[in-house]
C-alpha cells in the first residue's frame, strides 16, 4: 500500500509517496519551474535492496505519474545521474517510456521526460 503526503506551498505542490519498501517525491509546479517550464519533476525514488524486483517501484512510479496526470501535467521530468546511480536504472525508466532531453557534465547527467497519457481507458 502506498501513503500519499500532500504539501502544497505558493510555488510548488509536493507529495511524498512511500511504501514499506521505498518512497519517491513528485513536485508539481502549477506556473512552471525556472528550469525550462518542467511543471512535474520525480525526485528520490528509492527502493530497498531486499524489496527489489517486487515491484515497488513500479507501483511507486504508476502513482506519481497518475497524480501528475490528474493535476494536467502533459509531462513528468527525472534526472539520472551516472554518478550516483547504476546505468541499469537508466535503462529501466528507459523500458518506461522516459526519453533523453539533455546531457550535462559530459554525458553523467541525463533528464528524461515521460509524456503522460490523458486518456483514462
Amino acid at each position: 500500500m502506498i501513503q500519499i503526503q500532500k504539501q502544497t506551498w505558493y510555488t510548488r505542490t509536493l507529495y511524498l509517496l512511500t511504501t514499506e519498501c521505498g518512497n519517491c517525491q513528485l513536485d508539481i509546479y502549477p506556473d512552471g519551474h525556472v528550469d525550462g517550464g518542467v511543471k512535474a519533476c520525480i525526485h528520490n525514488l528509492w527502493v530497498e535492496e531486499e524489496c527489489r524486483k517486487s515491484g515497488a517501484a513500479t507501483a511507486l512510479m504508476n502513482t506519481a505519474e497518475e497524480l501528475a496526470r490528474r493535476a494536467g501535467v502533459d509531462a513528468v521530468y527525472l534526472e539520472w545521474d551516472s554518478r550516483d546511480t547504476p546505468r541499469w536504472v537508466l535503462e529501466w525508466y528507459r523500458r518506461r517510456g522516459y526519453d533523453e532531453v539533455e546531457f550535462g557534465c559530459l554525458g553523467c547527467l541525463m533528464k528524461l521526460t515521460f509524456k503522460n497519457n490523458h486518456n483514462t481507458d
